[in-house]
Parts: C-alpha cells; sequence; structure tokens
C-alpha cells in the first residue's frame, strides 16, 4: 500500500496504530490536565493544561509557526500556540499561561487556561442521571497539519498519563471511580480528509478525545420521587376509614395535591421517569378519590347497600405499588443498557488503541 494511500479507508472500520505509521507521517504526543471543574449554565468550567511534545524540527515546516529564538520562552495572559491545536467542544477560552521549552530538539509546550467545554446530560431515565463529560482536541487543519499523529501519553501499565484531579476530590461535583476502567477513554480519532475534505485542507486528521462517564443516582431524589411517592398512594388507606362522601372528597383531593406538590419539585421539565411515575400516581388518586366518594354516596343513600371501600382501595394500594415497581425496574433496565450502549461506543475495539471518528462524533 502506498504511503499516499495508507488511510483511504472507511474510518468506520477497525483503524490500528500500524495505520499511522507509515513514512512522512509525524508524531505529537498528548496529554492534559484537570484541576478545578464547576458546572456552569452552558456545561463545565474547567482549568485545563494542554501538553504537547514533539520534535523542534516541527515547528516550521509543519505547524506553519515561528521557532523561538531562546530554548525557554513563558507569556502569561496571551493567547499563543506554536502547535496548531483546536479545542472543538470549546465555547470560550481565557489564557492564563504558555510555555515552550527545547531540550536537545525536544520541545514541551504547556498551555494552560480556563475553559468552559460542552458536556451530555441524558435526564430521560431521572432521578437515575448520566453525564458525559468530554475533552475533544485536534489540530485546527492548517499548514501541514494533515500528516501528524496526535497521540496521547501512554502510563508503562497502558492507562493514559493524565492528571483529573478536578474529578477526584471529595468537593468534586463529579466523582470519577478510578478503579472503573469504562468509566473513561482516551484515544485518538482519525478524520480523512482527502476524498473529501469537508471545507479542511487535504489529508488525514487525527484527533484525541478524552471523555467521562458520570452516574448520577442521588439517593435524596430517588427516595423522594419514588418512595415517598408510593407512601403518598398508600395513604388513600385512609378513604376507607371515611364516613360521608363529603369527607372522603376532601381527603382524596388533600394526598392529590401532595402529589402535584412533587410533580413541581422536579428540577426539569422533561418527560422522565420521575415525572410518569408521579402523573401516573396523581391521574389514579384522583381516580381513587372519585371512586370511595360514589362509593360512599351509594352507601349513603341506600343502606341495604354495603361495599367494602377500605379493602378495595388497599388492593388497589397494592396492584398500584406493584406496577409502580415493575415500571422503575424496566425503566432501571433500560437506564443500564443506555449506558453501557454509550461506553461500547465510546470505547469501540477495546484491542484498538484508534477509535472511529464517524462513530464516537454523532455522540460527542
Amino acid at each position: 500500500m502506498a504511503a499516499g494511500q495508507a488511510l483511504l479507508i472507511d474510518t468506520s472500520a477497525a483503524i490500528t496504530l500500524g495505520d499511522l505509521q507509515v513514512q512522512g507521517r509525524k508524531d505529537v504526543t498528548y496529554t492534559f490536565s484537570m484541576h478545578a471543574c464547576k458546572e456552569v449554565m452552558d456545561g463545565l468550567r474547567v482549568h485545563l493544561v494542554l501538553k504537547f511534545k514533539y520534535d523542534a524540527d516541527l515547528i516550521e515546516p509543519v505547524f506553519g509557526a515561528k521557532k523561538p529564538a531562546d530554548d525557554y520562552e513563558k507569556r502569561y495572559s496571551e493567547a499563543h500556540r506554536l502547535f496548531p491545536y483546536c479545542v472543538f467542544n470549546s465555547l470560550s477560552e481565557e489564557p492564563v499561561s504558555w510555555t515552550y521549552q527545547n531540550t536537545n530538539g525536544r520541545v514541551y509546550e504547556r498551555i494552560e487556561l480556563i475553559v468552559t467545554l460542552t458536556k451530555l446530560t441524558f435526564n430521560r431515565y431521572f432521578p437515575q442521571v448520566l453525564n458525559v463529560c468530554y475533552l475533544k482536541v485536534g489540530s485546527d487543519g492548517t499548514a501541514k497539519t494533515g500528516i501528524v499523529n496526535l497521540l496521547p501519553e501512554m502510563q508503562k501499565n497502558g492507562k493514559p498519563n493524565i492528571d483529573v484531579s478536578a474529578f477526584s476530590k471529595e468537593t468534586s461535583e463529579f466523582q470519577l471511580d478510578q478503579a472503573d476502567t469504562r468509566a473513561f477513554v482516551m484515544k485518538t480519532y482519525v478524520r480523512d480528509c482527502q476524498m473529501n475534505t469537508m471545507g479542511n485542507l487535504s489529508g488525514i486528521y487525527t484527533r484525541v478525545y478524552a471523555m467521562f462517564v458520570f452516574e448520577d443516582d442521588n439517593f435524596q431524589n430517588r427516595f423522594r420521587y419514588t418512595v415517598l411517592s408510593l407512601v403518598i398512594v398508600n395513604t388513600l388507606a385512609i378513604l376507607g376509614m371515611e364516613e360521608t362522601p363529603t369527607d372522603a372528597a376532601k381527603t382524596g383531593l388533600g394526598i392529590t395535591f401532595l402529589e402535584i406538590g412533587l410533580l413541581f419539585s422536579l428540577p426539569n421539565q422533561e418527560m422522565t421517569t420521575a415525572t410518569m411515575v408521579i402523573i401516573a400516581h396523581t391521574l389514579y388518586e384522583l381516580f381513587m378519590t372519585l371512586a370511595a366518594t360514589v362509593m360512599l354516596w351509594m352507601q349513603q343513600e341506600d343502606d341495604s347497600i354495603s361495599i367494602p371501600v377500605m379493602k378495595i382501595v388497599l388492593a388497589s394500594n397494592a396492584v398500584a405499588t406493584f406496577v409502580t415497581l415493575c415500571f422503575k425496574y424496566v425503566e432501571m433496565s433500560s437506564f443500564k443498557k443506555l449506558k453501557t450502549g454509550l461506553v461500547d461506543s465510546m470505547h469501540g475495539d477495546a484491542g484498538n488503541a484508534i477509535g472511529s471518528f464517524d462513530n464516537v462524533d454523532k455522540i460527542v
């Protein structure tokens, strides 16, 4: 296979690291560190440090930048870079510092900045929520970056050499389980712009995506929107103690208004698992209030009629509780399937160091 056509393949197919190691392509090693992270309205506000390592002879002919005269240079509060990188999921960036260090022809370039990153949130199964935080870094397509292999810096144990202390502190909004190897992935992804440039210069462009999966299963929310809601439903047993239809109507409506209060306390307006449970319980409570009121009215009008209101309400509550628990089980299973599918798409072939850009970019 000719070097110039080494990656003229369908990028949805398995691409190996060996496919990038062809004559004429240049390697740039990349890693990063996150020292602080805060969730904001637009996404994540992150204190980020990007680190690139490469040969000094790539600066002018490949990057199209001017090589510094000194082996060490540092700038503060100034947007500057030699390797023409781009953070593709950045909404805003504030430069903090830039450092250039050339040691015997090997360059270490460090860019420190405050950046707002987009993130994914899957609320459909609330109170179970899936958050995907990610960092998409790659060349911006200028100069001759179409021949650059951007590769993650790896440790001897095969794990990415990164610092994600922003996700390991006890006070962090997002907690990363370091033991869960499936919760994090960092890979090189290839975008082949030889056949179709899509507005870029012709070339094979590489990016490194780092993605973190956080499962937010807040106990307070689960208790409030499942357990507490079921408790309210089962208080309908009080209807069986009422003697008049008027009292039953007042009691039932009072219980229903408690349920409606839960509906207005939901943190989002989407149709989620919690929303469906509360709406179903509200309708059930209204129905049982009406049914109990009618049964008591019939007994009041005709003394010969004896209806076991308490037994009917208790039996109905038992059925409602069982149906709710079954529904929650199905929703929890669907949530786990969503998480597994998302993680599988991110990781792709576990034995492949290169991921499919076409597949992962549909997600992030």
